[in-house]
């Protein structure tokens, strides 16, 4: 049974041992309780354990926070983010998708998410009800923080996926007993943003080494600004919120010390996992290898994840091209010309950035960002620009964008004759300058599960789709479908249209 499986607890050794010393099979019949009843929400419960019996303790809790995040990083899993990229080929980035999106798609992540979700509720009921016993008053809100943050993560990746969702938290009962009906996706992002807000405030600004890897409040802010600029886009657009996301990225920004990886081709080496770049991640480690790196090919790409050939002609020439993304073998081929799929691949999570034991045994321990601080800078500067008075760009949103764009090209001074790589400037117009942001978060933050995001809220879907041969739009492309079984069950759910 893995107990752990992202930057959470993997990493410390302590915490392993005080979660092997919990009652095993307790845990393993909590666990299944919360696994067996998320994909259809409305399943009985398995046993009698709930959170009055078992959170009595704060390594009970934490060990339950580790368990709502197990299924969502694992390796040759589609109900994870390890291997849960075949649900996200219909942006412009992955190769090989369609538009035939059949009545189950994304069910296996659906599915995780509320197992997740869940497990922090049960958690976050047993703080409410005091029946966590010999802890402080500050170790409760640091634990009751984490479990706020985990939720709101997977609120957040549900609400953008598939929509209106139940609102279910600690004040309500769990789907086993109460059915709900969809929220508006305003009532969502208002639970969304109380858990992060509550989370910034009582999560610690870092943790020590034997704890690394935990939510911080620089974490908590930055998901924060993620979530506002999205309900300023659509579908919400609420533009508001771009003042919102601003202040909320410029928490982070503020934070002594933190600052982007000086060299694009370290951002995900092995010795920078913990890198003041990396607010969250989802990892693995020598004793839980999650992700695979095994390719189908020689060319040493992250061959179940092809690219589209078109990112390469978009793409400028830059360090960073070269450091993410991957369109020549060892050999010096190029991708057209190779043997079996002539397709360019992702580089981040494969290697120079794992290990040649680890590329032989099928496995790896890369890391798989959730925010990043250039993710952070992006968001600021667009926020920044779509909330300031002014027509052309603002001096603080440029210089935010402009300290990506410089470590794409190699570092502050290096200038590239391509356009598509220049500076930017406050002489660009509002429009110009978003039209930046979209493309720096496009090739800054590939292959990390945001392009498809950025498609939706940008309404930009329609503009790429027409790679598909014979696809036409439709509005609810923007969406997921809700797995079939959850609407059978639920009779308060109503499908997402064109489904």
């Amino acid at each position: 049974m893995r107990i752990v499986s992202i930057q959470f607890f993997k990493t410390q050794h302590k915490m392993k041992n005080i979660i092997i010393k919990i009652n095993v099979c307790l845990i393993a019949m909590m666990l299944l309780l919360t696994q067996n009843s998320c994909t259809d929400l409305n399943e009985q419960p398995l046993s009698s354990i709930s959170p009055q019996t078992f959170y009595k303790t704060i390594p009970q809790c934490e060990s339950a926070l580790a368990g709502a995040m197990a299924r969502l990083y694992s390796e040759w899993n589609d109900q994870s983010y390890g291997y849960g990229w075949i649900f996200f080929k219909r942006d412009d980035q992955l190769a090989g998708g369609n538009d035939n999106i059949p009545s189950e798609h994304g069910k296996p992540l659906w599915g995780s998410h509320w197992a997740a979700i869940l497990n922090c509720n049960g958690v976050l009921k047993a703080i409410k009800n005091g029946s966590v016993e010999g802890a402080s008053a500050t170790e409760i809100e640091v634990v009751a923080a984490q479990a706020k943050f985990i939720r709101a993560w997977n609120y957040f990746q549900l609400v953008r996926l598939w929509g209106d969702l139940p609102v279910y938290n600690e004040d309500v009962e769990d789907p086993t007993i109460l059915a709900l009906p969809r929220a508006p996706i305003a009532e969502v992002y208002k639970q969304i943003i109380s858990d992060f807000t509550y989370a910034s405030e009582k999560l610690p600004s870092s943790w020590s080494d034997d704890k690394r890897g935990r939510p911080s409040k620089s974490a908590a802010f930055g998901l924060m600004a993620k979530a506002y600029v999205t309900m300023a886009t659509f579908p919400m657009n609420a533009k508001e919120n771009y003042a919102k996301a601003r202040d909320a990225a410029k928490k982070v920004m503020d934070e002594p010390g933190r600052m982007l990886t000086p060299k694009v081709e370290d951002v995900f080496k092995r010795e920078n996992k913990y890198s003041s770049e990396m607010l969250w991640s989802l990892i693995s480690n020598a004793a839980d290898p999650m992700t695979s790196v095994q390719i189908w090919n020689t060319n040493e790409g992250w061959g179940d994840n092809a690219a589209e050939a078109r990112l390469d002609s978009l793409w400028p020439a830059q360090p960073r091209k070269t450091a993410y993304f991957q369109t020549v073998n060892a050999a010096g081929q190029s991708y057209r010309t190779w043997d079996g799929t002539q397709a360019p691949f992702c580089r981040k999570f494969v290697q120079p950035n794992v290990t040649q034991g680890e590329w032989d045994a099928y496995q790896s321990q890369a890391n798989m960002a959730i925010i990043r601080f250039a993710d952070v800078l992006l968001i600021y500067a667009e926020a920044s620009n779509m909330a300031s008075g002014g027509s052309n760009a603002p001096q603080d949103a440029v210089d935010a964008i402009n300290k990506v764009i410089d470590r794409a090209n190699g570092g502050v001074g290096k200038v590239n004759p391509d356009p598509r790589a220049s500076r930017a400037s406050t002489t660009w117009t509002k429009q110009e300058f978003d039209d930046r942001v979209i493309q720096e978060r496009n090739f800054e933050l590939c292959f990390e599960y945001d392009r498809w995001f950025d498609l939706i809220r940008k309404r930009l879907l329609a503009k790429v789709t027409p790679k598909y041969t014979g696809y036409v739009y439709k509005e609810s492309d923007n969406l997921w479908p809700i797995p079939v079984l959850d609407i059978q069950q639920n009779k308060l759910f109503v499908q997402n249209p064109g489904y």
